[in-house]
């Protein structure tokens, strides 16, 4: 490295450059520590030596000094006249939901794949989802997914999507839809939410065969009769159409597309509006990159997009708003409404098709 002046802009670079450089151990203390019980024995006990520490978490008195050199600097702990107390960040780290999500997705789900992100990069394809399995998307391994890996998985999915799903029913009930076509549903969630409050109307969940059958094994949907059915596709191939019985007053598609390339998402929209009703609409809940409210959320999207790119498909990420706005565009849909926020990072896209012969 070359020599400079020490000058404090200098060293406030090479700190923050030393955090980068360790980031994964100060991560991987984090979540030893949490999950040994660390951090919840000092939060609940007001401050101990390192040795009293180690004799109420039954541990090695090396464990615990370990783990504390660590946390301390990271600012997790604080040390003082002997002891060590959490701090602020410990504790948002043992008890804020949100946190808690998103550490056990991270090291649950993308801690291992993540150390295949320079090859996902430079080949376009989840090279980090080798370690759960040889599936081309984990769209296809959620069915086989290790267990703590898939109720890390869709913990951090229903985290984020349950209230979004709420907020979202309320504006789509102004629509009064009768039929509604879930496109990339999953486990059947937002379908159970909509069955609920919309009682006059029937769902069709259209997913990959594996998700189709996680849905259908739902005790909540479990029932329902004709007002709750699936509908098989894989929408890579470009020719590949669902069996939906007719068309839609409502096709919803909740963070769906971005689990796909722009020219994939295109030809997906096309053909989805191909079950729409005339007249209906397509509702499309989205994290847009750069309409978040909080450096945090915008960080956490970032993040999340480099989850698709080594975990997930290797070729998709969250939008900004003007490159979803082209997409659907170029798909000949018109954005009728736009509600921001939904929930805690998204928006609500509601649409109708500009092509004259764009419904059956």
């Amino acid at each position: 490295m070359r020599k400079r002046s020490r000058t404090p802009e200098i060293i406030e670079a090479m700190s923050r450059a030393q955090q980068i450089a360790f980031g994964p151990f100060v991560f991987a203390a984090c979540v030893s520590a949490k999950r040994l019980g660390m951090l919840k024995v000092l939060g609940q006990s007001g401050g101990l030596t390192r040795e009293e520490l180690a004799e109420r978490m039954h541990l090695s008195p090396y464990g615990v000094k370990v783990l504390a050199d660590m946390l301390v600097p990271a600012g997790v702990l604080r040390s003082e006249a002997g002891k060590l107390f959490l701090t602020k960040v410990g504790e948002c780290l043992e008890w804020d939901p949100l946190t808690g999500v998103n550490l056990d997705f991270t090291a649950d789900v993308c801690f291992k794949p993540l150390a295949h992100l320079e090859e996902a990069i430079r080949e376009e394809r989840p090279a980090g989802l080798s370690e759960f399995g040889p599936w081309p998307t984990v769209y296809e391994a959620m069915p086989h997914l290790p267990p703590q890996v898939l109720a890390s998985w869709l913990r951090f999915d229903h985290y984020y999507s349950e209230t979004a799903f709420r907020e979202a029913l309320k504006h789509l009930a102004g629509l009064a839809p009768r039929r509604i076509l879930d496109i990339g549903g999953n486990t059947g969630r937002f379908c159970e939410l909509a069955l609920k409050a919309l009682p006059q109307a029937s769902v069709t969940l259209i997913d990959l065969p594996g998700q189709c059958a996680m849905a259908r094994s739902n005790a909540a949907l479990a029932g329902l009769g004709e007002r709750f059915a699936t509908a098989p596709v894989d929408w890579l191939d470009p020719e590949a159409m669902p069996e939906t019985g007719g068309p839609a007053d409502l096709i919803w598609m909740s963070q769906f597309l971005d689990c796909f390339s722009p020219d994939e998402c295109r030809s997906i929209l096309a053909r989805a509006q191909r079950l729409l009703a005339p007249d209906g609409t397509i509702a499309i809940l989205e994290c847009i990159l750069d309409n978040q409210d909080y450096e945090a959320a915008h960080m956490s999207l970032a993040a999340t997009s480099l989850y698709f790119t080594a975990v997930a498909n290797g070729n998709s990420r969250f939008f900004r708003r003007d490159e979803l706005a082209a997409i659907l565009a170029d798909s000949g849909l018109d954005i009728e409404r736009e509600i921001h926020p939904i929930g805690a990072s998204h928006t609500l896209f509601l649409c109708r098709s500009a092509r004259e012969d764009g419904a059956c």
